[in-house]
């Protein structure tokens, strides 16, 4: 039934899931890496059924097995219906993970520009710094480097901010490579 269960979170498929969660205590539900499954549900932006899950009694800031939130795998899945959903029940922009890695540092590490230019607007830290392995942080950008162009509308409260301390991630590309294997393996495999 487990599987069954998070087969159907994955493809989004409301119907299937809730057929299949029939008999089980969805909070003890846990992905091979830990997540639950409104991890998965928030990984693929599937907010009626993350709307639903969040209805049975997940925690939207419950963790995964490396101290990850549901939005952790929004951002970093660039799914931004997703993380607005989340921030709306309750969920914050900024705590890092176990190993420090905030929303906006997943949301640079998987390239998603409307992510970091909504995160940012919240209230998200461009000068957190993480603890993962190798050097992945967020740094003032160089005017001839940006990868981030036009963050933020010039009517935000927080523009001047932005373009004085743009977002820019420096990874070490293991590291990058490692927490994304991480993350996609958590949320393209289901446990038996």
């Amino acid at each position: 039934a487990t599987k069954a269960l998070l087969t159907a979170i994955k493809r989004g498929d409301l119907k299937a899931a809730q057929a299949a969660a029939r008999g089980l205590h969805l909070p003890d539900v846990r992905t091979s890496n830990g997540g639950t499954p409104l991890h998965m549900a928030c990984f693929g932006g599937h907010v009626e059924v993350a709307e639903w899950l969040a209805g049975r009694g997940l925690a939207v800031d419950a963790a995964d097995g490396s101290g990850g939130a549901p939005m952790h795998a929004a951002c970093f899945a660039g799914q931004l219906e997703a993380v607005k959903w989340l921030h709306g029940r309750g969920a914050a922009v900024g705590p890092g993970d176990g190993r420090g890695a905030t929303p906006l540092h997943l949301a640079c590490l998987g390239g998603r520009p409307p992510v970091v230019r909504w995160l940012l607007f919240y209230g998200a830290d461009a000068g957190a710094t993480t603890r993962m392995s190798g050097e992945i942080k967020l740094e003032p950008l160089a005017a001839q480097n940006s990868s981030f162009p036009d963050l933020l509308d010039a009517n935000s409260s927080t523009t001047r901010h932005a373009e004085q301390h743009p977002p820019r991630l420096i990874p070490n590309s293991s590291a990058a490579e490692q927490y994304s294997r991480r993350l996609r393996a958590d949320n393209s495999t289901v446990p038996q």
